[in-house]
């Protein structure tokens, strides 16, 4: 998509959490004291006065975002506020355990077959203390 956006006349908005995003866009959103960039948007909706259209396939795609990006919100950066928003999400009708389960207790043989392959090639750096692998295209396609 790179090329895409490069070519685009549109503007191009970035929203983030983390620490010194790269400057690529015209407009730069990014707050890395707050926990996860659902968070962020879901700031951002509401500055905006949309707050009344986030509907429950919003609040759970917006719910997911927090979840994985704050590790099931385990992460020194979730605040009281992080949880305020997970509580006005699920109010929206979402149902969190459903959306956590899929997500981190679904295991489908092809989910399972990918992670086999993944841990096959893991690699590890014992004086960096880092684990990494390399998973190329053509290993999606054998599982």
């Amino acid at each position: 998509m790179g090329n895409l956006l490069k070519s685009s006349n549109a503007d191009i908005v970035m929203i983030d959490h983390h620490q010194n995003p790269k400057n690529y866009t015209n407009i730069i959103f990014s707050e890395p004291t707050i926990g996860s960039t659902c968070e962020l948007l879901f700031e951002i909706i509401v500055e905006l006065g949309y707050e009344k259209n986030i509907n429950s396939k919003i609040a759970a795609c917006l719910y997911l975002g927090m979840m994985t990006d704050t590790g099931s919100f385990q992460y020194s950066n979730v605040s009281s506020r992080t949880h305020q928003i997970v509580s006005k999400l699920i109010s929206k009708g979402i149902n969190q355990s459903e959306i956590h389960n899929k997500v981190y207790n679904d295991c489908s043989i092809s989910r399972l077959k990918v992670l086999g392959s993944a841990l096959r090639n893991l690699n590890q750096i014992k004086e960096l203390k880092t684990a990494y692998y390399v998973f190329k295209k053509k290993g999606f396609k054998k599982v």
